[in-house]
């Protein structure tokens, strides 16, 4: 899916195409309309990054799915953290 803002509109709103995803991922999280995890995949950050935004927006930390618990597993296996 491919969404267009407009020039104007995206510069009114102190947006590029990083902070509009983060926004895109952020409210949809905060909606539980998407897991931590696959917000994170939305807007392509690691989760300390995610968890950093999270905290700044005074988001509840929502319970792990399982689903979530193996691909952050397999995320930190991949990076050597663990």
């Amino acid at each position: 899916m491919t969404i267009q803002i407009p020039d104007p509109i995206a510069q009114q709103a102190g947006l590029d195409e990083q902070a509009a995803l983060k926004e895109l991922a952020l409210t949809l999280f905060a909606q539980k309309r998407l897991s931590a995890s696959q917000a994170r995949k939305l807007c392509g950050v690691d989760f300390f990054e995610f968890e950093q935004w999270r905290h700044e927006r005074d988001l509840p930390i929502r319970e792990f799915m399982m689903d979530e618990l193996e691909s952050d597993l397999e995320t930190l296996r991949s990076e050597g953290l663990l």
